[in-house]
């Protein structure tokens, strides 16, 4: 069962996902910058972006780090990014800030160690339905890895209440990501997905 999860997952779901989202964070980037990839795993969409634009450095950091990576990974504790103050252009979270029960101070964290901006790919959830699907994407994805899974999925107001905690203001957002071929983009996509880049208040 285990096998046929991860050959459907791999075949269907990941590589369509990871060449998608590694696009979408491009388009938010300047050339000749630096990112900062937290929570990046083995580092695949970090290094899809370095690829695509060789002007880009990129860096990850994480809980857990893998024994096979594809970028760079400093192991970190979960909340403190331990970087100086503006060491990165770009800081991004990949669906990560839902495995999270501190996505404020990682967010407050990670708003000091960006110089420019911080790019979230994350979830909107609105209701129970949205819920389920959520978490059985997180399952499918993450379980095997022993990633923590908390569902820690936001409404859109409960995301503008976080900004707004850590006196950030957003510049742009990306809501149809298309990650999905037919007919799974009829479930998975909808509008359960968003990328925005948010910025640290100037007063």
């Amino acid at each position: 069962m285990v096998n046929l999860i991860e050959f459907f997952h791999k075949n269907f779901i990941f590589d369509r996902r990871t060449i998608q989202l590694s696009n979408h964070v491009l388009s938010l980037l300047e050339t000749d910058k630096t990112l900062l990839d937290v929570g990046c795993g083995d580092g695949t969409i970090a290094s899809m972006i370095a690829s695509n634009n060789k002007k880009i450095e990129v860096h990850g950091i994480d809980v857990l780090i893998r024994e096979k990576t594809k970028i760079p990974v400093t192991l970190f504790d979960g909340t403190h990014i331990p970087f100086p103050d503006s060491s990165f252009d770009y800081v991004s979270f990949i669906d990560v800030l839902h495995h999270t029960h501190t996505a404020e101070e990682l967010l407050s964290e990670s708003l000091r160690v960006a110089r420019i901006g911080v790019i979230i790919k994350d979830h909107i959830c609105k209701n129970k339905l949205d819920y389920l699907f959520l978490k059985f994407m997180d399952d499918i994805g993450n379980k095997r890895f022993n990633i923590a899974l908390p569902y820690n999925y936001l409404s859109k107001t409960e995301w503008q209440q976080l900004f707004k905690k850590v006196h950030a203001n957003v510049q742009k957002s990306i809501l149809n990501l298309n990650l999905y071929r037919f007919p799974f983009n009829k479930l998975f996509d909808r509008d359960l997905h968003f990328i925005s880049i948010i910025t640290k208040n100037s007063v």
